[in-house]
């Protein structure tokens, strides 16, 4: 029973930080995009 929680909140940690890391890239994809949406309007 131990060594089965032990597991599961190592997996749910590893989610965590897929999570972070796939907001963190969200992030930057849409502050790129966004620049290039500004850049692409006519001033």
């Amino acid at each position: 029973m131990y060594t089965y929680w032990l597991n599961f909140s190592r997996l749910s940690l590893r989610f965590i930080h897929i999570c972070n890391y796939l907001c963190i890239a969200l992030l930057i994809v849409d502050n790129t995009s966004i620049q290039y949406i500004i850049a692409l309007l006519p001033q």
